[in-house]
């Protein structure tokens, strides 16, 4: 492994010292099958012996940019993990093929994921500052027909897969955003196909609660300090997630509701450091979203 801090002008090899040891021989890093949320990267390994040429691989964490690693404990995954995503720093997923293993814990330890509904086995990635992942490419190994071959999205960490589409092969997928998404696709003989661009539907996939979105108030809004008072409803609870998104769709601030929040029903969203604009607050329960526009003067 190679860390750069000057663009990739030069590189600096990580001292093994700062690497886990290897199972064997067969156990090295697999290109492409890597995630990172700020400072924090995880990535997968590909595990082959001359014995064994599907043994179990593990999972890499840094939490400094690369600069030193920890291994999880080998998974279930046989062979390789192709692809790895988080939707925060706790919880995500893996996979190879089908087989898709889950973490709660920042990727310390991973499960078997049994799933419902459709997983397209290509790629998975997650959604910025959502809790969604969207997976692309067939739903069964083998040679793909148009019926099996689709995108999907889950908003539980893996456990239910909904359909966006079917009937299009495509074979790559990565949003920037909530409001950029792109899927890549081989193209046929006259040039159709090639890269998607995620619509509107797609990226709203929210679970909304109407009850919820009743509930919610803001002030004062505008606000020209950027702080604002939200007003919770009866049945908020302690752990309940709010975020704020900026017009492009990026997460500028995530918090939890404390106890002391939930018994006052009044929570403090200090936004004092963003600059002056439109924003938009969400508040995310077990029961679905609200969400509310926010005006800095």
């Amino acid at each position: 492994m190679l860390t750069t801090s000057n663009g990739g002008t030069t590189w600096t090899r990580v001292p093994a010292s700062n690497l886990p040891a290897p199972l064997d021989a067969g156990e090295y890093g697999l290109v492409g099958s890597y995630t990172a949320i700020g400072n924090t990267i995880w990535a997968g390994t590909q595990h082959l012996t001359s014995t064994n040429q599907n043994a179990p691989a593990r999972i890499l964490k840094s939490t400094d940019r690369g600069l030193t690693w920890t291994a999880s404990p080998v998974t279930t995954l046989l062979g390789g993990i192709s692809h790895i995503a988080m939707t925060d720093a706790n919880n995500g997923i893996a996979h190879t093929g089908n087989n898709v293993i889950y973490t709660t814990d920042g990727g310390a330890t991973w499960q078997p994921r049994t799933f419902t509904g459709t997983f397209g086995r290509y790629d998975v990635t997650n959604v910025p500052g959502t809790n969604l992942l969207v997976s692309v490419g067939p739903t069964v190994a083998g040679t793909p027909t148009l019926a099996t071959q689709g995108s999907f999205y889950s908003r539980d960490n893996g456990a239910t897969w909904i359909d966006i589409d079917r009937g299009t092969y495509r074979t790559t997928v990565d949003f920037a955003s909530r409001t950029a998404g792109y899927a890549g696709a081989q193209t046929d003989g006259s040039g159709a196909g090639g890269v998607y661009k995620a619509s509107a539907t797609i990226l709203g996939v929210a679970n909304k609660n109407s009850e919820l979105q009743k509930g919610l108030s803001v002030y004062p809004n505008p606000s020209t300090s950027g702080v604002f008072e939200l007003k919770l409803s009866s049945g908020i609870k302690a752990g309940t997630t709010v975020r704020v998104f900026d017009a492009l769709g990026r997460q500028v601030l995530n918090q939890q509701l404390n106890a002391t929040s939930v018994a006052s029903q009044v929570a403090t969203v200090d936004m004092s450091k963003e600059k002056a604009g439109l924003y938009t607050l969400e508040l995310r329960t077990d029961s679905g979203v609200a969400q509310q526009k926010l005006v800095i003067e």
